[in-house]
């Protein structure tokens, strides 16, 4: 084969070469396939931590939103419940009715003067001893002694007094005292609790004569702890220095 010849052969395999190459290299082909598959694998590696911490991410927020959501459900219905209680006692009115009795302060000793006064109704009006007496709706002590045509009423703020009660916020149980000076404190709450100020207090479903949800006051600060237990000190709602009446509920069992 001459010169001319082999010239011709390498021109023909040189051309069959690159078609083929062409043809290998173009979109669809299988050999591109392949080699876009196996790059999509190789990337997977290198990006898996990032889509990883993209799906973490995207699940936390997903499960913030939901906790925020159902807080401000929880703070919703608390705050509905309040207002029921609000409604249900106004709907009680512990101010008027043939359960209640009004009575004017006719004595309130000096030196006893955070502890007791006396009041112008007594048995012949339906007062027994355990009663509670209220002013404005709240409550300011309970009946502890009652003759004919008098009654001793003894103030929340007195050291010998005990009244259940309950915190509305959080439901917890504890146990109202006074110091006989006027500061009344919150007993028997475990430590752990940790009340906030301004957190509601009223009477416990405890006793057949004290109806329950009578509000008292609010938490307006915190104690030392006690065997577990931490105090509170509370602001009474109803404003004893100046206590010239009281209403009695007298609809509960002797």
């Amino acid at each position: 084969m001459g010169r001319t010849g082999t010239r011709y052969w390498i021109f023909f395999l040189g051309t069959l070469s690159l078609s083929l190459l062409l043809a290998a290299v173009s979109p669809g082909s299988l050999l591109v396939d392949k080699a876009m598959d196996l790059t999509g694998l190789a990337m997977r590696v290198p990006e898996w931590p990032a889509r990883s911490l993209r799906s973490a991410v995207a699940r936390t927020v997903d499960l913030a939103a939901g906790e925020r959501a159902l807080r401000e459900r929880i703070d919703r219905l608390e705050k509905e419940n309040l207002s029921l209680r609000g409604l249900l006692q106004t709907t009680i009115n512990f101010g008027s009715g043939p359960s209640v009795q009004e009575g004017h302060v006719t004595l309130r000793p000096p030196a006893a003067w955070w502890s007791e006064v006396r009041i112008d109704r007594g048995l012949r009006d339906g007062i027994r001893p355990g009663m509670g007496a209220t002013q404005g709706g709240a409550l300011v002590g309970k009946v502890s002694k009652v003759e004919s045509n008098s009654a001793w009423i003894e103030l929340l703020t007195s050291s010998s007094l005990y009244i259940p009660v309950v915190v509305e916020e959080t439901r917890d149980l504890g146990v109202l005292n006074g110091e006989g000076d006027g500061n009344v404190w919150l007993l028997y709450v475990p430590a752990e609790k940790n009340l906030r100020i301004g957190m509601n207090v009223s009477t416990a479903l405890v006793s057949e004569q004290l109806p329950p949800g009578i509000p008292i006051g609010k938490v307006s600060g915190t104690g030392s702890e006690i065997g577990g237990y931490r105090l509170y000190k509370l602001t009474l709602n109803a404003d004893l220095s100046r206590l010239y009446k009281v209403k009695v509920i007298s609809g509960g069992k002797p």
